[in-house]
């Protein structure tokens, strides 16, 4: 299987704490249908955003290949629906925009040395439509083995907890930017997405229309959002974490909280085809932001 990786890519160092690892700041390009990324970078604090040059809905989802895996592995298995668990070490996470879009949220993470990093969209332009992935919207990023990073210090981070099937999570934060983390303490798979509930919109009404199958996008307010012929998704989220059982996902979520609004969390997963999904199972919540900023610890 031959694989084109486009290498036009820019990177920012940014960071806000004196003396601390500078993030590099990498700039993903999504069109019709591939990604614009660097093949290589170098080992490190490194944060994501997602810019949409194409006329559909896309999403940036990193995942972390095990030692020995291959991006045509990866590929052979998602296109004959196979489950990749044997091939991934863990997933980092998933970032969304719409067309013409830039997300304002980043997808951090630690970058391993000597390591393989897959970057799919899954997405489909319509029910009846090939994934974006089967049209070729796949690509690898090698992280470099020379000059390894410092130790990193740890990231001051708002933890996220899943559980069958509920979450435990701060109720209410100080406006600005705050970093996410998800562990996940279940049993089954979970995901943690989180969203800007349009003013005057309760969580309650929310699931209501959720629950009944309804449109939610009217309900949110989104950085990025759909052209009308995507089919509803449940849910256009800052940004999304998930975790197998057990584990924490690999990286972290940053998103610039509004004062005095709410945002909603949710799994939107199903232990199987059959069962129902976490939120109808109790699997929700909602964060609120207070009106002015908090001093943390």
């Amino acid at each position: 299987m031959k694989i084109a990786i486009v290498l036009a890519f820019a990177t920012l160092p940014t960071t806000g704490v004196p003396n601390a690892p500078a993030t590099r700041e990498v700039e993903i390009v999504a069109s019709d249908y591939a990604f614009r990324l660097p093949p290589e970078l170098p080992a490190g604090r490194t944060a994501f955003r997602l810019r949409n040059t194409g006329k559909v809905f896309h999403e940036f989802h990193l995942l972390l290949l095990k030692p020995g895996s291959t991006i045509e592995e990866f590929i052979r298995f998602r296109r004959e629906r196979r489950p990749t668990v044997e091939l991934v070490e863990g997933p980092v996470g998933i970032l969304f925009a719409g067309p013409g879009k830039t997300t304002l949220s980043r997808l951090s993470t630690d970058l391993v040395a000597g390591r393989d990093y897959v970057a799919e969209c899954a997405l489909r332009d319509s029910a009846a439509a090939p994934t974006h992935l089967d049209m070729g919207m796949f690509s690898v990023v090698h992280v470099k083995t020379s000059k390894a990073p410092k130790a990193l210090p740890p990231v001051r981070a708002d933890t996220i907890v899943g559980m069958d099937y509920a979450f435990r999570y701060p109720h209410t934060v100080s406006p600005g930017r705050h970093t996410f983390v998800f562990r996940n303490e279940g049993k089954v798979r979970h995901e943690m997405t989180i969203a800007l509930l349009a003013k005057g919109v309760t969580l309650e009404r929310f699931l209501d229309v959720l629950k009944a199958g309804g449109d939610t996008r009217p309900l949110i307010e989104e950085e990025s959002r759909p052209r009308a012929e995507v089919p509803v998704q449940l849910h256009f989220p800052k940004g999304l974490l998930h975790a197998r059982p057990g584990k924490a996902s690999l990286g972290r979520l940053e998103v610039d909280l509004l004062p005095s609004r709410d945002y909603r969390l949710i799994c939107t997963l199903a232990d199987d085809p059959k069962a129902s999904r976490h939120f109808e199972l109790g699997m929700y919540g909602v964060i609120r932001v207070s009106a002015q900023p908090t001093s943390r610890p």
